[in-house]
């Protein structure tokens, strides 16, 4: 693969994502307006902090991708694609409650 071929992949990607990111099906705000809200209610309801909530759902993912890389699990590559593109906005999400977090509290805190 060049380096051409490469960018415009990490560009298609970044596309796929941002679609994935701006269905309101997938948007999970408990009909309000904050984008975080399923991870603070998961939280509070399994007693951990924000981001445990968020690497625990992302490891799921990354668990089930080191399957079909392993070869444990065939899949399609679409389905592959998706897996690795909730990967992606899960840290892209984890960014943006560790940044919210550290607004609101000047620095980065481990709260439960």
């Amino acid at each position: 693969m060049t380096n051409e071929e490469f960018l415009t992949l990490c560009h298609e990607q970044f596309d796929r994502r941002m679609l994935i990111m701006s269905d309101d099906k997938k948007s999970r705000t408990a009909g309000g307006h904050d984008r975080l809200i399923q991870f603070k209610r998961l939280a509070y309801l399994q007693h951990k902090n924000i981001y445990e909530v968020c690497i625990g759902l992302c490891s799921k993912h990354f668990i089930d991708l080191i399957d079909v890389t392993q070869g444990k699990v065939t899949v399609s590559p679409d389905y592959a694609q998706e897996l690795i593109s909730d990967i992606q906005n899960y840290l892209d999400l984890l960014n943006a409650l560790m940044i919210e977090d550290s607004q609101e509290s000047e620095a980065i805190v481990f709260r439960p």
